[in-house]
C-alpha cells in the first residue's frame, strides 16, 4: 500500500450531514459484527514526516514525564497551588493517564480532530491548564515541544456495533499505535 501524503494546510470537506448520511449507507443491511471501512481523523500535534512514520500513542510513564517536564518549564510549583488543584493535578497524573493509555481516539469529522490536535497531547495541555497557565503559553509550549497541530485521515475497519456504541464524534480505536500505510493524508490546522 502506497504511503499518504501531506497536503499542506487542512481544508474543509463534506458537512456532519454529508459524513452522516455517507456511513449510514455504508451500515444499511450490516450486522452488528459486521466490518466496514471508514475514513476517520485523528487530532494530533507532530512534525509532517509522521506520514512515513507513523506514530504510537505515549505510555502512562511517558505521560507523567510531559507532564512534569511541562510545569518545569513554566516554574510551576504544585505544592502552593490551592488543594483543589493539586488534587486535579495528583488525579489527572494517577488515574486518568492509566484511563488514557492504550486508546487512540477518532472521528468521523474533520472539522472537530483540527480542535482536538490543537490541545493535543491533552494530559499536557490539561495539567498546564489546571496549573493555571493562560492557553496562549500553553498552545505555544505545545506547539514548540510536539509540533504543529496536525489532523491525520486514516482508513479504518470498524465493526457496525463499535460505531454504535461510540457514536461518530469519540471512536475509541482499542491500540497503540497507527502504521504509516494507514495514514492516507496530513494537514496542518489552523
Amino acid at each position: 500500500m502506497a504511503l499518504g501524503k501531506y497536503v499542506g494546510i487542512c481544508k474543509s470537506g463534506k458537512d456532519r450531514r454529508e459524513i452522516e448520511r455517507d456511513i449510514a449507507r455504508k451500515l444499511r443491511g450490516k450486522k452488528p459484527s459486521d466490518r466496514i471501512k471508514i475514513s476517520v481523523y485523528h487530532g494530533i500535534r507532530a512534525r509532517a514526516e509522521i506520514v512515513q512514520k507513523g506514530f504510537c500513542i505515549f505510555e502512562p510513564e511517558e505521560m507523567r514525564k510531559n507532564i512534569d517536564r511541562a510545569l518545569r518549564f513554566f516554574g510551576v510549583d504544585v505544592s502552593k497551588l490551592p488543594p483543589e488543584r493539586r488534587e486535579m493535578l495528583n488525579t489527572l497524573r494517577s488515574v486518568e493517564v492509566k484511563e488514557r493509555a492504550g486508546i487512540i481516539w477518532v472521528t468521523a469529522y474533520p472539522e472537530e480532530a483540527c480542535k482536538w490536535a490543537k490541545t493535543n497531547p491533552e494530559h499536557v495541555s490539561l495539567a498546564l491548564s489546571i496549573a493555571g497557565i493562560q492557553r496562549d503559553e500553553i498552545e505555544r509550549y505545545l506547539e514548540r515541544t510536539f509540533g504543529k497541530p496536525l489532523r491525520l485521515t486514516i482508513e479504518v475497519e470498524i465493526t457496525k456495533r463499535e460505531l454504535y456504541a461510540s457514536g461518530l464524534n469519540n471512536i475509541p480505536l482499542h491500540r497503540t499505535c497507527i502504521f504509516p500505510e494507514e495514514i492516507k493524508e496530513a494537514c496542518m490546522c489552523l
